[in-house]
């Protein structure tokens, strides 16, 4: 019996799929382009809120990480959900430098 598998394909070969997205079904979801090191493309909102947080010491970051992943768990509209996802992102990246 022929092994037609393993006259085209090895293993740890790379299989290359190229699609064409038709339709993005389900809900829209606005692009984090806010840089918060050299806050180009941030809003008022976002911008106080990264001058706030540059004051926190590593303790104060890991209280307000943890009462976000609180707020979480409650139910939220897709904007405040998108805020959410940007203070985690904001305050995980200031806790890594």
């Amino acid at each position: 019996m022929i092994d037609f598998v393993s006259l085209y394909w090895t293993t740890g070969d790379t299989l290359i799929f190229k699609m064409e997205i038709l339709k993005i079904k389900g809900g829209k979801v606005p692009a984090i382009k806010c840089d918060a090191i050299t806050k180009s493309e941030c809003n008022d909102k976002e911008i106080a809120y990264i001058e706030k947080s540059s004051a926190l010491d590593g303790a104060a970051v890991k209280k307000e990480i943890d009462r976000l992943q609180l707020l979480s768990k409650k139910p939220m509209n897709p904007e405040l959900t998108n805020w959410w996802v940007f203070l985690i992102g904001l305050l995980y990246l200031h806790s890594s430098l």
